[in-house]
């Protein structure tokens, strides 16, 4: 009867440890997935740009690995099993630990981010597997199931491009002129561009004036779109350069452009034209005046500034400095104009010893009216209370 007992315990007993046994067993059914990681491995890429993602597994020789999965935050996912191990048979005592990758142009940056991440958020990964024969996926990194994120330092971003097509207008140009910098900007991720223009001297760049922003044109951006700004500059000749770099917002276009241009130092220009009187008589005096203006007075030779009053051309008199312009002087003459049936132009002109500059007209015409002659006249009473008097008037 003890005997048959102990039997029984021995029995039950190893009945007890093939069940733990087979408990354990079936918990180790799975690998282990250590570390995983991506490549390139560095902080943008090219939406188009190829990754490799690859993930260390350690089991023991018995397991087979039958699915092996990348997957993304964007809830893309790939089935990498075909990539197989990199190195593999390393260790006899486990040949299939090792390293495993995707296969080769499978996965592109495209397709671990949305296109309204890019820039702004990082690929995000994880891997997921089945092992011996098992239904469901029973290993994850780097969590414990597929919702659980390895986050990279890499943004998936295109870099912004400016064309070879920068450029100023007028150019050449005239110190007082609103000059216009343009270039086309392409993203073809959308991003709005911020391109900064920043005008030197060409052989001095660190005689600049203080940088400005572009603003944005028509269209969308993945098609190309004029960028462009007005300014003025104190600088002149032939040694001006416009700089343009440009961002999206992330990161910077690999060129920046240039845009030389120039202006014309030797030309002179006038402005402020007045004239005292626009309608008087023949005996009356009118004064002209305007401001003479020059970039460059050093070497300019001899000035003549004019006033031509319908053909009637008068030299004016340099008088005291004027700040409204570069190296300004005020020009004046005072003049009788004679009579003339139509009203009068008045335009001023300017020259130096370098160049002539462009004739200038007053907004404003000239009527000069003399009031009319009394050449003769009588006078008598009527037979009544009135007087008749009799005029004679002449009115040229």
């Amino acid at each position: 009867m003890n005997s048959n007992r102990l039997r029984f315990v021995s029995a039950l007993g190893l009945s007890i440890l093939a069940m733990f046994m087979l408990g354990v067993s079936e918990e180790a059914s799975a690998g282990t997935m250590n570390f995983g990681s991506s490549f390139p491995d560095e902080e943008r890429v090219d939406p188009n740009e190829e990754m490799v993602f690859r993930i260390n597994i350690t089991f023991d020789a018995s397991m087979e690995l039958d699915e092996l999965w990348v997957y993304f935050g964007n809830d893309n996912e790939f089935d990498i099993t075909a990539g197989g191990c990199e190195d593999c048979g390393w260790n006899g005592d486990a040949p299939n630990d090792g390293t495993y990758t995707t296969p080769a142009m499978l996965i592109s940056a495209s397709d671990t981010l949305d296109v309204a991440d890019y820039g702004t958020e990082t690929i995000k990964y994880g891997f997921k597997a089945k092992f011996d024969g098992s239904s469901d996926f029973n290993a994850f990194w780097p969590g414990t199931s597929d919702s659980d994120f390895n986050t990279s330092a890499t943004t998936v971003n295109t870099l912004p491009v400016m064309s070879d097509d920068a450029v100023v207008a007028p150019n050449p140009g005239m110190p007082y002129d609103t000059f216009t910098v343009s270039v086309t900007y392409t993203d073809a991720d959308n991003h709005d561009g911020t391109i900064s223009a920043t005008v030197c001297e060409t052989s001095s760049r660190e005689n600049c004036q203080a940088s400005f922003n572009l603003d944005k044109g028509v269209g969308d951006n993945s098609g190309g779109v004029i960028y462009s700004q007005t300014f003025s500059t104190e600088y002149g000749g032939d040694d001006i350069t416009v700089t343009l770099n440009a961002t999206d917002g992330f990161h910077f276009a690999l060129l920046d452009r240039t845009a030389t241009f120039e202006i014309d130092t030797d030309k002179p220009w006038l402005r402020d034209t007045a004239v005292s009187a626009t309608s008087a008589g023949a005996d009356d005096n009118i004064t002209f005046s305007v401001v003479y203006c020059v970039f460059d007075i050093t070497g300019s030779g001899a000035i003549s500034v004019n006033v031509d009053i319908d053909g009637d051309s008068h030299a004016m008199v340099a008088g005291g400095s004027n700040s409204a312009c570069l190296n300004g002087v005020n020009y004046t003459v005072t003049k009788k104009v004679d009579w003339s049936v139509d009203e009068q132009t008045v335009t001023f002109s300017a020259s130096n010893g370098n160049d002539t500059g462009e004739n200038l007209i007053h907004p404003e015409t000239i009527t000069i009216n003399d009031a009319p002659t009394l050449t003769a006249g009588t006078a008598f009473k009527d037979d009544g209370d009135n007087f008749i008097i009799n005029v004679t008037a002449e009115d040229v």
